[in-house]
């Protein structure tokens, strides 16, 4: 299908590709180093190949798997990467039961994303700094209004242009409200969806009816899509 990816091995040689418009397309896997980080298999090289995409080739990238495989560290370490090499004007960050519209309220829910933030920002440059001085780059990132923590309940009626949005916990999302999200992406933005199947929380959900199932449906076989399962 469109935008499949696919390891071709012989011995001990590897080869990585991307379905593309009836061809395999050879990947360069030498270059998917985002802030410094470095895939470890080849699920994540193909899902950082997605990730740097530019937003003209793959504006949506689904990522499915496991709480561990990355899906959300690799996506903020290319969303940092992009922001600061200009690609992108800023990051949109927001997951399924996110719907405060106070900080204080949301943090201890977005407690994952800061910490990988924190670990994308020492790869990148930040070896010999402090705890304090890596939050306070945050912190900047936020006050300058690169790093955006968003509110599903203030999404709609939005049109988001520029950024890199990343959607967490996508599982446990009804397909509305990952509609309305998908639905917010402007000119020249790319929107990451990531989740697990095996990890539903709400009482409404099942493995078919939530977002997570419906958009990875509805989006096979389109060039505007790039789905790795980890």
């Amino acid at each position: 299908t469109e935008n499949e990816y696919v390891l071709l091995t012989c011995e001990n040689k590897k080869a990585y590709t991307i379905f593309h418009e009836g061809f395999l397309v050879s990947v360069d896997s030498k270059n998917l180093k985002p802030c410094g980080i470095v895939p470890k298999n080849s699920s994540q090289k193909f899902a950082l190949n997605a990730l740097m995409a530019s937003s003209d080739e793959i504006p949506l990238v689904i990522l499915k798997g496991p709480a561990g495989s990355a899906k959300t560290f690799l996506s903020l370490a290319t969303a940092v990467d992009q922001v600061f090499d200009n690609k992108y004007g800023k990051i949109v960050i927001t997951r399924a039961n996110v719907l405060a519209d106070k900080e204080e309220k949301m943090n201890p829910l977005l407690a994952p994303f800061y910490d990988n933030l924190e670990v994308i920002l020492r790869s990148n440059g930040g070896e010999e700094e402090s705890n304090e001085q890596i939050q306070m780059q945050i912190e900047d990132m936020k006050e300058s209004g690169i790093l955006e923590i968003a509110s599903l309940a203030y999404m709609r009626g939005r049109s988001i242009n520029n950024s890199f949005i990343i959607v967490d916990e996508v599982q446990n999302m009804s397909p509305l409200q990952v509609l309305t999200l998908v639905t917010r992406a402007g000119m020249g933005t790319k929107v990451v969806l990531c989740g697990d199947l095996d990890q539903i929380d709400a009482p409404n959900l099942d493995r078919e009816n939530n977002a997570l199932a419906y958009v990875s449906e509805k989006m096979k076989n389109s060039q505007l899509c790039a789905q790795i399962t980890f």
